[in-house]
């Protein structure tokens, strides 16, 4: 498959583009992870720098959104695959198509997006109906028949399954959601559904070991602020009475970007050891 990567704005060829990490077994059949393998499950819908081949006449790709929409290196931050994590993530531009969303969000701003986080158009020529579905064929339909595949697997085994949705955020508040936020950004959103969205005791654990390790690099933490996650997929899988227990963790990109939109490897490395710590300690509860 020929994909357009918006960082180094040439085309590459991928073999898939939904991507599973997962723990693996030594040859011995013994598992490297301490309290077994594949104890919960992470998505990261929003990392993807590409942009397929048949996008490409539609779109303005000129334009520098398609990579500060992107959750860029959030592979790297939401990598707990050596703790037990199953990390599900799709290499698709959020700004192509959005996993996070609702298949029948048609708006603007919904599965497949025509305007920016700036409010700028990102979208030349509309997409035909038989062309929107085909993206969504292709690239949304195949990330949540996997993950809905992981969460009930692991549910019907251990009874109950933990969803980490991990994202991070832009430190300014975009054009599109000024009316929302009337406050600085944390350096870390904790999204609870209003604390709906999994069992009290595993929110209120998370979120004090998360608050314990962001001291630690003098990071903030808020819940539910900016984003509660009631949109996409924390809505669709969050059923803490069924089981299937949710949380969604945004990461501020200016603790790991400098000044000019660079990785700074050394904070994405403290961070990932962070929120490694984070969902350790959280297990233990689960």
């Amino acid at each position: 498959m020929v994909l357009y990567n918006v960082l180094t704005k040439k085309q590459e060829e991928l073999e898939t583009v939904v991507i599973v990490d997962e723990p693996k077994e030594n040859p011995t059949g013994e598992s490297k992870i301490p309290y077994g393998v594949k104890k919960f499950v992470v998505c990261i819908p929003h990392c993807g720098i590409y942009i397929p081949e048949m996008c490409l006449p539609h779109l303005n790709i000129e334009s520098e959104r398609f990579f500060h929409d992107a959750d860029v290196y959030t592979d790297m931050l939401f990598d707990l695959v050596d703790i037990g994590g199953v990390v599900i993530k799709t290499m698709i531009n959020r700004d192509v198509v959005d996993p996070n969303r609702a298949r029948t969000n048609d708006t603007k701003e919904g599965v497949i997006r025509s305007i920016s986080f700036d409010k700028s158009k990102l979208i030349k020529h509309r997409y035909s109906p038989e062309e929107r579905e085909l993206l969504l064929k292709q690239f949304y339909d195949p990330f949540h028949r996997r993950l809905n595949k992981e969460l009930e697997t692991m549910r019907k085994k251990n009874g109950s399954v933990l969803l980490l949705n991990g994202h991070s955020m832009a430190d300014q508040t975009p054009a599109t959601r000024k009316k929302k936020e009337q406050r600085k950004r944390p350096d870390f959103c904790l999204g609870t559904q209003d604390g709906m969205s999994a069992d009290q005791k595993i929110l209120q654990v998370f979120e004090e070991s998360l608050r314990t390790n962001a001291q630690k690099i003098n990071a903030t933490v808020e819940r539910n602020y900016p984003f509660k996650g009631y949109t996409g997929i924390t809505s669709r899988y969050a059923r803490p009475s069924q089981g299937y227990h949710s949380i969604v963790l945004e990461v501020n990109k200016r603790l790991y970007l400098d000044e000019n939109k660079k990785p700074r490897y050394d904070m994405i490395k403290k961070i990932n050891t962070l929120i490694k710590t984070t969902m350790s300690e959280t297990m233990k509860y689960f």
